[in-house]
């Protein structure tokens, strides 16, 4: 049910995916917002002979309703497995935001992983404002960087960031 993504392959994501994701983030705000991304089971299905391509976003609910902190929501997350499975697609990454920064995995963000395969990507801003970001304007713009977690619990967990390419409209499809 998970889409494996070697470090050095890149992760891919449409235009209006990025676009939708940030919809959700931006509706959340100032809390963490959080979701799924599914992909399709072959990893040559996207734009690139190599790597995964984000094919739908699922956005969840923060039942923690946090600025820093997110849980998603236990029964739509199961019902979006059950989704990505009548769909024939797989879990590829989970994102959430960091409103409050940073741009990276938190220690708890790497404590909390529990998904071996799938990528977490990080949805921050560009420039944080002074103050707390609570609407789009206190903010430049958005950023979202992709990471796989490594490592086991004996061991601690790490991140190593994977390249994100969003691919523009004009190329959707293409190989």
């Amino acid at each position: 049910m998970t889409q494996q993504n070697d470090a050095s392959e890149p992760f891919y994501v449409p235009e209006a995916l990025w676009q939708q994701m940030l919809a959700h983030v931006l509706s959340c705000l100032p809390e963490e917002a959080c979701g799924l991304v599914g992909s399709a089971q072959s990893a040559s299905a996207g734009p690139a002979p190599q790597g995964v391509a984000a094919a739908v976003i699922l956005p969840i609910e923060n039942e923690l309703h946090s600025p820093v902190r997110f849980k998603m929501a236990p029964a739509e997350q199961i019902k979006a497995f059950y989704w990505f499975d009548e769909h024939q697609l797989e879990l590829a990454a989970i994102f959430h935001s960091h409103p409050l920064g940073p741009d990276h995995p938190s220690p708890t963000d790497l404590a909390e992983f529990a998904y071996p395969g799938v990528l977490m990507l990080i949805i921050s801003p560009l420039y944080p404002a002074s103050t707390p970001v609570k609407t789009a304007e206190d903010v430049a713009g958005w950023q979202v960087r992709a990471f796989r977690i490594d490592g086991g619990m004996a061991t601690g967990l790490t991140a190593r960031e994977v390249s994100l390419v969003r691919v523009p409209e004009s190329q959707r499809g293409q190989s």
